[in-house]
């Protein structure tokens, strides 16, 4: 970084993928990757199991209705390291709430995900019945203690519903009121309730 202009020119890179593209032999680059690689699964191991935690808090003690759509098909596919993790492996959660509407059964179930929501993974919330009033969309999020900060980074949003809702009851054949939402994982979508 100090002999090279690297620091300038890629300055959130990891050191080992600097020292790969600078290195002068083939086995050095090939040393260099096989120590990135390694870095990116011990990463992606501690995010998974941080999140297994959470969802395993949501189970147990906020109690809801988390469903696992593991299959043994679909796991046979997944690297060995990622087979040997746990089950639940959040990427995004997709939040439903009737804005005109929304009760104390509502708001907890909001404030929970968004409480234990971990820093890998995204929170979307649609609100339907919502007259395309972003005023009162933001009152609601605020309520909950939405951080202005998380939405800027894009990893909340809110929106209004505009028929995800209903594509997403067909999809899953959820016949049930709001709130509810969509989990999406590696492994696929599954439905959680208050």
């Amino acid at each position: 970084m100090v002999t090279t202009n690297a620091a300038q020119l890629y300055p959130n890179v990891w050191p080992t993928d600097i020292l790969s593209m600078y290195a002068t032999t083939e086995t050095e680059k090939l040393r260099f990757i096989d120590k990135t690689i390694k870095f990116e699964r011990q990463k992606q191991q501690q995010t998974y199991q941080y999140q297994f935690a959470v969802d395993q808090r949501e189970n147990k003690s906020l109690k809801l209705n988390l469903y696992d759509t593991t299959t043994e098909r679909v796991q046979r596919k997944q690297p060995k390291y990622l087979r040997e993790l746990p089950k639940f492996k959040e990427v995004r959660t997709q939040v439903f709430i009737d804005a005109a509407g929304c009760d104390d059964t509502c708001t907890n179930f909001a404030k929970n995900l968004i409480k234990t929501k971990s820093p890998a993974s995204l929170l979307d919330f649609w609100f339907v019945n919502s007259s395309n009033n972003d005023k009162m969309i933001i009152q609601l999020a605020t309520k909950w203690g939405v951080n202005n900060d998380d939405i800027q980074s894009y990893k909340l949003t809110i929106n209004h519903d505009g028929g995800q809702s209903t594509k997403l009851r067909r999809k899953h054949n959820y016949r049930d009121t709001l709130p509810f939402a969509v989990r999406t994982t590696s492994y696929g979508e599954s439905i959680v309730t208050p």
